[in-house]
């Protein structure tokens, strides 16, 4: 399938290091966001990534058992995604039919209120840390988000740090000097949208 090929390109391994048993709640936080989160949606919208369950002692990712419901049986995860790609035509159904939700604190409550199995996973660090995706670095943008921790508590969820190596070596970034017109544009346009638009290729 197209999901399986789009995992595979890059290529993608999901790896268990534990157990979410399915009686639970989970919030999980995926870091870092990248250019474009090539990896989070690989990994949760879609069920074409490898996994390899390093909790069962397996050495080499598995092509036959893919996505994260294969690892996880019991537990379903709806990836939240910044409401603006809501109101873009045809996005929009599109992220819905792969199980997207708005990550708005409704929405996080909506899920979490499901009961045992149900978790969200949300990209932090969001756009601020997409402006700072460099290869070679892993930046995590943390100490001003501290929302979707409230909300783990509020909703009875456990937390579930995911972190995704290679998520930044993905493209090359072009940064832009500091208080060139380039620069300010780029922070205009993060601060009335919150839409980071880096300048990148790859």
């Amino acid at each position: 399938t197209w999901w399986r090929r789009y995992c595979d390109f890059f290529p993608m391994t999901l790896v268990k290091t534990a157990e979410l048993p399915p009686t639970g709640r989970y919030v999980l936080g995926f870091h870092p966001h990248g250019i474009i989160s090539v990896g989070a949606f690989g990994c949760f919208a879609t069920y074409g990534v490898r996994t390899l369950d390093l909790s069962a002692g397996e050495t080499r990712a598995r092509t036959d058992r893919r996505g994260f419901d294969s690892l996880y049986p019991g537990v379903h995860v709806w990836p939240l995604t910044l409401a603006l790609n809501f109101y873009i035509p045809f996005v929009r159904e599109y992220l819905l039919s792969l199980g997207c939700c708005n990550a708005s604190r409704a929405s996080f409550r909506n899920i979490l209120a499901k009961g045992a199995g149900a978790g969200v996973m949300i990209v932090p660090g969001g756009a601020e840390e997409a402006l700072l995706a460099e290869p070679g670095t892993i930046s995590l943008v943390l100490a001003k988000r501290k929302g979707f921790v409230r909300e783990a508590i509020l909703g009875g969820a456990q937390l579930v740090p995911c972190l995704a190596f290679g998520e930044s070596d993905l493209f090359e970034v072009s940064r832009p000097e500091a208080h060139t017109l380039r620069a300010r544009a780029q922070q205009l346009v993060y601060r009335l949208t919150g839409v980071a638009m880096p300048f990148f290729n790859g």
